[in-house]
């Protein structure tokens, strides 16, 4: 059986340029699928401080942006709540996300599970955990 020929670099190129943004590739797997050859044949043609490659890379990365600003678009009006809540902790500053999150509050509890443990018991535990509160109020301030 006959081997496979492969198109040139200019050819394979011009094919990336057209199936990039028509297919939505995101990933160079799936440029390698698109282009019909393997990954070790792509790196032959493409080495990884080519030009080409280079240029490759940005248009994935320019299809990996639009395909994220068309989900926030379709996020925006959307009337999931699991969506609304995506985009925005995709918007949120760390004072929201935080909250979002409940980080601040898993660092409060960490913090002092690590007191009871180090102390043994709980005696000044409450004192302790309301001044790391206070700390807490005026740094999110």
């Amino acid at each position: 059986m006959p081997s496979k020929e492969i198109p040139s670099k200019e050819e394979l190129l011009k094919i990336a340029e057209d199936v990039i943004p028509r297919e939505g590739v995101i990933f160079l797997k799936d440029l390698y699928i698109e282009l019909d050859i393997s990954q070790t044949t792509f790196d032959k043609i493409f080495p990884t401080d080519s030009e080409e490659k280079s240029f490759l890379l940005q248009l994935i990365k320019k299809e990996r942006i639009s395909q994220k600003k068309k989900l926030r678009k379709d996020w925006k009006g959307s009337l999931s709540a699991t969506l609304q809540i995506a985009l925005y902790k995709l918007l949120a500053d760390k004072e929201e996300l935080d909250r979002l999150n409940n980080q601040a509050i898993e660092e409060q509890a960490k913090k002092i599970a690590e007191l009871v443990y180090k102390n043994g018991n709980i005696d000044g535990i409450r004192e302790k955990f309301n001044s790391l509160r206070e700390r807490n109020k005026t740094n999110s301030k």
